[in-house]
């Protein structure tokens, strides 16, 4: 059985000692304010630079979107932290970061007001790099968001080449009907009645003129839709910044733990007064 304690504690003697050693109370507040700012201040700065990029959104021959690489953000995700990107990454900021270091510094994620549906085909994947160099997570960031855009962009950059030189060859097939087009109005009006035959010429080339128009503008909107909406693209250039330390925290904690230590020595200072029972026995 554990021994009964002959004493109580005095309250009241306890705050007449904490009044006693007030100027204890105060120097370990003080002190423990300075020690949280110092411990503060000597932590290890580090520099955090965020990137975007939009992954785009394919559509076939008739605008239609469809299922993709770019049109899925975790398989984005997952790209992004792939060992092959990563040594590319690395590659392009010669060799200043280590593999290994950057898969543990970087966070690839989708934000949370990203919605993926086939009504609002928004994809837009975030990349956060901390480093304890500013221009080191600013250039990571930023290469890694480059990379990713040259990986997922393969299917937009076929199809921009292809519309590209489709726009060409319909050009010079216009610029070679309104040449002839222009030819056979002439002899028909120099001509007259007598030129039937220009006008059966005039009257082909009008109509392929308006086909080949048409044609054209097509053409031209699939490739800004092919620009615009379906390539990758860096939507946000990635710029580094310190992150803040907590401060006001630290001084905060190690101020009330300055008095908390104050309260402690005072508490075993102070003098206890014996139980009654314990006195008369």
């Amino acid at each position: 059985m554990s021994q009964p304690d002959d004493f109580d504690v005095d309250l009241g003697a306890y705050f007449h000692a904490v009044l006693r050693l007030w100027w204890l109370v105060v120097l370990l507040a003080v002190v423990g304010a300075l020690a949280g700012f110092g411990a503060t201040r000597l932590t290890t700065r580090t520099y955090t630079a965020v990137s975007a990029v939009y992954l785009g959104q394919p559509t076939d021959a008739n605008g239609n979107a469809i299922a993709g690489l770019t049109s899925n953000p975790r398989a984005a995700v997952q790209l992004a932290q792939s060992a092959d990107v990563l040594k590319e990454v690395v590659s392009r900021l010669n060799g200043e970061i280590k593999v290994g270091a950057l898969r543990h510094d970087i966070t690839v994620s989708t934000p949370a007001a990203t919605v993926k549906s086939t009504t609002t085909p928004t994809n837009i994947v975030t990349i956060t790099v901390t480093l304890r160099s500013a221009k080191k997570s600013a250039g990571a960031a930023n290469a890694l968001a480059q990379v990713l855009v040259a990986r997922l962009g393969t299917y937009s950059s076929a199809k921009t080449d292809l519309l590209e030189q489709q726009i060409s060859a319909t050009q010079a097939q216009l610029a070679a009907t309104n040449a002839r087009l222009a030819t056979a109005q002439r002899q028909l009006a120099a001509n007259g009645a007598a030129a039937a035959t220009y006008l059966a010429v005039v009257q082909s080339a009008s109509t392929e003129q308006q086909t080949l128009q048409t044609t054209l503008q097509a053409d031209k909107l699939a490739l800004l839709v092919a620009r615009n909406v379906e390539s990758p693209s860096v939507v946000t250039i990635a710029s580094a910044s310190r992150n803040a330390a907590p401060v006001r925290t630290s001084v905060v904690g190690g101020f009330v733990a300055g008095i908390v230590v104050a309260l402690v020595i005072a508490a075993f200072t102070m003098r206890r007064r014996p139980r009654p029972g314990a006195a008369a026995a």
